[in-house]
């Protein structure tokens, strides 16, 4: 918490007990007793009957203790702990403890912080406890860096479970078994107050605060081996050469994947790759990815026991594509294992993907309205499995009805990830495919938390930053007409025209950002092929930086074309930029620019600078 936000209190009357300074008197005639490793790693730091271990800072007596409980009652002050569990200097761990807060109490735990004597922690960051405090961010948060505002997870005067997971720059956050925050810490962020390493230390914010805490445990954590993938390719009518680079580095920067590739197929559709002749060779992998086109076999008997194989050695798999129209008229355990059964496809043209299943894992961060494929092969689903869960489906011109092309399946034990998208680089290519392929392989391994995010420690390094062409321009400027959507709801000298106005030390500011998809609509002095957007952060209020955006183009101003949508990068500080590029050969003279979601989640939505880059079309 910052000191801005704290304002005075009076010392309240009330009985106090066991006092710190007694027990700093004792502390070297007792013994330190901590619970030993309970077999999982988990240590305590609290032995239920001193502060042995711990230091705190300006106030002691804001700390007692009492029948096993850490009492946080006074003026401010911080509880470090100093204790001999991992010379308490941690960096990858987790950590959980019993916490009970009273009327308008307001405390937090901080890591990877050390000692200071006086005011607020300056190093680390701090896992905000508060129910009811005046305080708008709310238990879970990392305080005034990634906020739940308002709505506590918890009520007051009643214990709950406060359990914390940091591996390198990300952090979960857990109140009684549900998550609440999973906040990662953009790369390059400089000073005291980031992820690193340090101690952990529970605060006393004011003397009308008053917090129990008991049960304090940690547990130091490893990083985990990556995931183990074998990237099986090759066949025809595919692109497979360039395909192997496009899925396996796309995925590895979403994912944490050792990747081994074979291809030994080529472009020959009746070739069998040679490794399906080897005794358990799916053996030591952690999930299969087939991605290719292969009609010819050795018979029913081999591609069988490519099925055993996954089972008996319980190696989930991801179908790509034509995986799913391979070994078609050979056995139908292929297709039962895949989950979906498949013949033929439509003709060559883009199919618009709509969300069957919006709350599952898998599609979350999925465009919400849905997906316009660059290019598209629709697969025409003959039958769904029983055990196959469909989570999109898409309209075929061809055939008149839905197909189902994002999947899951359960096979006797064994997950099973599968989509028709793909056939052409460009839709491979795409962020969103992707993203969604990357989420499925981690949901095939037990790898993916229900918020879509990967588990602590399979997290990849993440997409390299766009960097737009040489050739592309900013196409949008301060002259160009503009109107807000979907209405005007700004203060006076933050409207719409600051959002092209080329200035950082402005801003377009809505109120209605957390509730409203809000932006704009932009007329240029002359139509424009856009294939890139570039956003400058505003110079406050991180929650109210866009996490998504959207454009549509127009060359009547009514009817409308989508081009692009995606996800925004958290930004890594204040006036810094973030840029994304998309394909779109159509020059239009009307876009429109919104931002469906803000990155606090609620609120508002701001931003300084947004810069639409393309090519003026040719006369």
């Amino acid at each position: 918490m910052n000191e801005t936000t704290r304002p005075p209190y009076t010392i309240l009357p009330g009985t106090r007990f066991c006092r710190f300074a007694l027990f700093s008197a004792i502390a070297g005639l007792m013994a330190v007793v901590l619970k030993a490793d309970d077999g999982e790693g988990w240590i305590s730091l609290f032995d239920g009957e001193t502060l042995d271990g711990w230091r705190a800072s300006e106030n002691p007596d804001s700390f007692v203790v009492e029948d096993g409980i850490i009492i946080v009652d006074g003026p401010r002050a911080h509880l470090f702990y100093e204790g001999e569990v991992g010379d308490a200097d941690f960096t990858d761990f987790e950590m959980r403890m019993d916490v009970k807060t009273f009327h308008r109490a307001n405390s937090g735990v901080f890591f990877h912080t050390q000692y200071q004597e006086t005011g607020w922690p300056r190093h680390g960051h701090e896992v905000q406890v508060n129910a009811t405090h005046s305080d708008r961010i709310k238990t879970g948060s990392i305080y005034a860096v990634a906020n739940i505002l308002d709505d506590a997870p918890h009520v007051d005067e009643e214990w709950f479970h406060l359990h914390f997971k940091v591996i390198g720059n990300r952090i979960i956050v857990n109140v009684d078994g549900e998550q609440v925050m999973d906040f990662t810490e953009p790369e390059g962020i400089s000073g005291p107050r980031r992820f690193g390493s340090g101690t952990v230390a529970l605060q006393a914010h004011d003397p009308d605060s008053v917090i129990h805490y008991r049960n304090i445990e940690l547990r130091e954590l490893e990083e985990p081996e990556p995931i183990k993938a074998l990237y099986v390719t090759g066949g025809g009518w595919h692109d497979y050469a360039a395909q192997e680079g496009i899925v396996t580095e796309g995925l590895g920067y979403r994912a944490r994947i050792d990747w081994t590739i074979e291809h030994d197929a080529g472009t020959d559709s009746d070739h069998w790759p040679e490794r399906f002749n080897q005794e358990n060779w799916m053996e030591g992998f952690d999930v299969v990815v087939y991605n290719f086109c292969i009609t010819g076999t050795p018979g029913p008997g081999p591609i069988e026991s490519i099925v055993d194989m996954h089972v008996d050695l319980g190696v989930p798999a991801v179908f790509l594509h034509c995986a799913i129209h391979s070994f078609r008229t050979q056995t139908t355990r292929w297709f039962e294992f895949g989950g979906v059964r498949s013949h033929r496809h439509e003709a060559h043209r883009p199919f618009f993907v709509e969300v069957l299943e919006p709350e599952h894992a898998i599609m979350q961060g999925f465009p919400e309205d849905g997906w316009q494929t660059p290019r598209g092969e629709l697969y025409e689903i003959a039958e769904i499995y029983d055990n196959a869960t469909p989570l999109a489906h898409a309209y075929g011109q061809d055939t008149d009805r839905y197909h189902t092309v994002i999947w899951t399946n359960e096979y006797e034990g064994v997950r099973v990830f599968g989509t028709t998208i793909g056939h052409h680089n460009e839709t491979m290519e795409h962020a969103v495919f992707q993203d969604f392929v990357a989420r499925g392989l981690l949901w095939s391994v037990g790898k993916l938390y229900d918020s879509g995010k990967p588990a602590l420690g399979y997290e990849g390094p993440g997409v390299p930053p766009f960097e737009p062409d040489s050739d592309l321009v900013v196409v949008t400027g301060p002259s160009d007409e503009i109107v807000a959507i979907p209405h005007e709801n700004s203060p006076g000298n933050e409207g719409v025209a600051n959002a092209i106005d080329g200035n950082a030390d402005t801003k377009y500011l809505h109120f209605d950002g957390g509730s409203e998809e809000t932006g704009f609509q932009v007329t240029l002095s002359q139509p424009a092929v856009v294939g890139a957007i570039r956003l400058t952060s505003a110079n406050d209020a991180p929650e109210r930086d866009p996490a998504s955006y959207r454009i549509r183009g127009s060359n009547d101003g009514t009817d409308w074309h989508e081009i692009a949508q995606g996800s925004v990068d958290t930004f890594p500080g204040r006036h810094t930029t973030w840029a994304d590029g998309f394909s779109n050969d159509q020059a239009f003279r009307h876009y429109q620019v919104t931002f469906p979601s803000v990155q606090g989640g609620g609120g508002s939505m701001q931003i300084a600078v947004v810069e639409l880059l393309g090519k003026p079309a040719e006369d």
